[in-house]
């Protein structure tokens, strides 16, 4: 299927989107595509960690590529399947919580109270538990909006004359009309 040229990783997605075995790679895409794989693997080992640099290295070697192409394909890795060196706060506080509940565990068994109190309490600083509302915001912080009132003519003489009173009633409208009204129970499909 012919294609508009476009960078590696945009081809490398279409071709992954393809169901029907029409977009091919190029030979040179299949390498690079080789290369982008070599560089995801090394940078997802969690047994072995590596930096950048360490994998620059073992890409130029493995490949007998320019540093500059090494790193170039370090970056399309981590454009192409996500940068997994990077992790949000959220995701962290669930590995630790994970470390945590796992001390916990090991501390259980071994009758530990110590131990299991010092855990407990770590997995409930990450949960957010130790405060007491610690889903709702500081009150103290927050100022209130402004609210804009557009008055016709003669409101805001009457609302003057009110609030000289110092205590206005808003169940009583300004000039309100009376009207007849009907109260309708829940579910009730009167008056759609």
């Amino acid at each position: 299927m012919p294609r508009k040229p476009g960078g590696i990783v945009e081809n490398l997605r279409k071709w992954y989107a393809d169901t029907t075995g029409r977009v091919m790679l190029t030979p040179q895409e299949e390498e690079q595509y080789q290369r982008i794989r070599q560089a995801w693997a090394l940078l997802s080992d969690v047994v072995y960690p590596r930096t950048n640099p360490e994998i620059v290295k073992i890409l130029m070697q493995h490949y007998g590529i320019r540093s500059s192409v090494a790193y170039e394909t370090i970056t399309y890795a981590k454009e192409l399947y996500g940068d997994i060196t990077v992790s949000d706060t959220a995701s962290s506080r669930e590995i630790l919580y994970g470390f945590f509940l796992e001390a916990y565990r090991i501390a259980h068994k071994q009758q530990d109270p110590k131990a299991m109190i010092a855990a407990a309490s770590k997995m409930a600083q990450l949960r957010g538990l130790d405060k007491d509302t610690a889903d709702l915001p500081d009150f103290s912080k927050v100022e209130p909006g402004d609210t804009i009132v557009n008055l016709q003519e003669g409101e805001f003489k009457q609302i003057a004359m009110l609030l000289s009173g110092g205590v206005i009633d808003l169940n009583k409208r300004l000039d309100a009309e009376e009207i007849e009204f009907e109260l309708l129970e829940r579910g009730d499909q009167k008056g759609n």
